[in-house]
């Protein structure tokens, strides 16, 4: 709980872009729900680098109504990775109204992206 508040103050407020995406792979494993007015302020952010691993951070929390909301504003992303990680994390969850946002965007991607989204519905049984 110490290292995450310590972190959680460093990416909050560090300038430094190199420092800032240390702190934040530091983040990795040990980032609660208390970290998400942070992620989601730098899951804002123009740098694609910063955005990208909020986004990612993000995807590893529980996904909470707070997450699920913030994860859906990636969905229409400009970067395929970041609309991928949020396709993929609200997709996997027990949400119906995440799961069909996920499935909606889905259906704008590339083969790839739907083909997997097709796997998991029938691994799952889910329409």
């Amino acid at each position: 709980a110490e290292a995450e508040a310590a972190l959680l103050d460093v990416v909050g407020t560090e300038t430094d872009k190199s420092v800032l995406l240390r702190a934040m792979r530091a983040l990795e494993g040990i980032a609660s729900q208390r970290a998400i007015p942070v992620l989601s302020d730098l899951a804002s952010r123009p740098d694609v680098a910063v955005r990208s691993n909020a986004v990612s951070l993000l995807t590893s929390l529980d996904l909470t109504p707070e997450v699920i909301e913030e994860l859906k504003r990636h969905l229409d992303d400009p970067k395929f990775s970041i609309r991928l990680a949020a396709i993929t994390a609200l997709a996997g969850g027990d949400d119906r109204g995440a799961y069909n946002a996920a499935r909606e965007s889905a259906r704008g991607e590339n083969l790839f992206v739907r083909f997997v989204f097709w796997a998991r519905e029938k691994r799952d049984g889910r329409r």
